[in-house]
């Protein structure tokens, strides 16, 4: 059997839509591997190999009736955004008395309509009789948006109808997580993050996603009032058991973040909206010193620090295939967070930039030469003097590399002579160094200038790191 979400035109309620009725799937079929979702231009499309369909309509009824009355009550809707008190009452007994279509009969046919005119109804449900309601701003941060062009006092919302509207509120229940980021007085602002699925997912993966998903919303709750940009990245590294659920099995996310805001006397607002790729934040997390490095940047925001800045430079990294881009990025965040946190970088985590973000090569990062001349600079980081590590980035020719690691080295060797504790590099490696500047001159000076910012464990510590 194969069944189809009625593309709204509305990503962030589709893909809710979607969830609720793979949920419900997942509570009639037995065995949940045998149901999966494919995302398709605009919406979903969901297959059930099921071969015992006895009585399949019958259930899907009775299981979706179950489900309304347990998640749609009064005392849930009044705490959704856009759910007036004055009216969550009706909203619930519009659920409870949904009843007299045919579920599977209704999402058996696609809508690929994808230039729908505005005035008419957006869930082709309506049109087959189905009794119609709003898109609430629960259900996507995009309603009433956009006006028609030219007709700014045709402001009625899109139309959803019943069914999709109360399947869209029990994905948002069970596969969104909200986050309150602040309260002060009389103002309310939340962050409202909702997976989108970019490749096919099973029922046991769904089913395992959506259990930690409940378990990250118990944990995490509420956050220092954050950029919405850095708010994944700060989730995840709090609840790492997440991250690793959406890095199996290759199957890709996209983020969907509403930002929400409410006053006293006032409902609720959408602040602003964006999407991003999930996925290359939770691999990057997935690793233990990279997280703990993310949340020394939190700590350092919740202190009113600059941990908000060095974070979205960050994300930015993470997420952008601008590789150019992203070397500049690099130098500037890895002094950026010594300055701010006091602490070097974990090499773990300057490795996974340098190789995955940066695309430098593994010979050039993994050179012992290398790390021998990043260990005696690392020594100007610790006394807050950046000079010869900054000369050394932004060399531009190999002479100009030469003379600042010359600079750099001379100034080692007289605080040496001072007694000072200071790392004398070898002769070889200086050589070594030289010589492969002269092959790849950006990824040398680069790697360098990074790693003189990050902590190289011995043997002992870094198998303590990565316990």
């Amino acid at each position: 059997m194969i069944l189809f979400t009625p593309n709204v035109g509305v990503e962030d309620a589709e893909a809710k839509i979607a969830y609720g009725l793979f949920h419900l799937l997942t509570r009639v079929v037995e065995d949940a591997s045998k149901i999966s979702l494919r995302p398709m231009r605009g919406y979903y499309f969901l297959d059930v190999n099921e071969s015992r369909m006895d009585d399949f309509q019958q259930k899907i009824q009775k299981k979706f009736e179950e489900m309304c009355n347990d998640y749609l009550t009064r005392e849930a809707l009044v705490r959704l955004p856009g759910v007036q008190a004055k009216y969550a009452t009706l909203y619930a007994q519009s659920f409870i008395d949904i009843g007299g279509f045919d579920l599977m009969e209704l999402f058996k046919s696609a809508t690929e309509d994808y230039y729908r005119d505005f005035r008419s109804p957006a869930c082709p449900h309506i049109e087959k009789g189905a009794k119609a309601g709003g898109l609430i701003l629960a259900i996507s941060s995009h309603t009433g948006k956009p006006y028609g062009r030219d007709r700014i006092y045709q402001k009625s919302n899109i139309k959803l109808c019943s069914i999709c509207m109360a399947l869209a509120l029990i994905g948002q229940k069970l596969m969104t997580l909200q986050i309150r980021t602040t309260f002060r007085g009389k103002e309310f602002k939340r962050a409202i993050l909702t997976l989108v699925p970019r490749s096919s997912i099973n029922g046991d993966d769904f089913n395992t996603l959506q259990m930690k998903m409940r378990d990250c919303m118990e944990t995490t709750g509420r956050l220092q009032e954050v950029p919405a940009l850095i708010i994944p990245i700060v989730v995840l590294s709090r609840y790492k058991d997440l991250a690793e659920v959406l890095t199996m099995r290759g199957i890709r996310y996209d983020l969907h973040i509403s930002s929400l805001e409410s006053k006293i006397g006032r409902g609720w607002t959408t602040r602003g909206t964006s999407i991003l790729d999930i996925s290359s934040i939770a691999s990057f997390v997935c690793r233990v010193p990279a997280r703990e490095d993310v949340l020394k940047a939190y700590d350092s925001l919740r202190k009113g620090g600059r941990g908000a800045e060095i974070l979205e430079t960050l994300t930015f990294m993470l997420i952008s295939d601008d590789v150019s881009a992203n070397r500049r990025h690099m130098s500037n965040f890895a002094k950026d967070f010594y300055c701010e946190t006091g602490k070097y970088l974990y090499y773990e985590t300057t490795e996974y930039l340098l190789t995955e973000v940066c695309h430098i090569s593994k010979h050039i990062i993994l050179n012992d030469s290398i790390a021998d001349v990043a260990r005696g600079l690392s020594y100007f980081a610790s006394v807050r003097n950046f000079g010869y590590i900054d000369e050394i980035r932004n060399a531009t020719t190999l002479i100009e590399f030469e003379r600042s690691l010359a600079s750099g080295l001379r100034e080692l060797r007289t605080r040496y002579e001072a007694e000072e504790k200071v790392y004398l590099p070898s002769e070889g490696a200086i050589k070594e160094v030289i010589s492969l500047a002269a092959e790849n001159l950006e990824e040398t000076k680069l790697s360098i200038a990074i790693l003189a910012l990050s902590w190289r464990p011995t043997a002992k510590l870094k198998e303590e790191v990565q316990k």
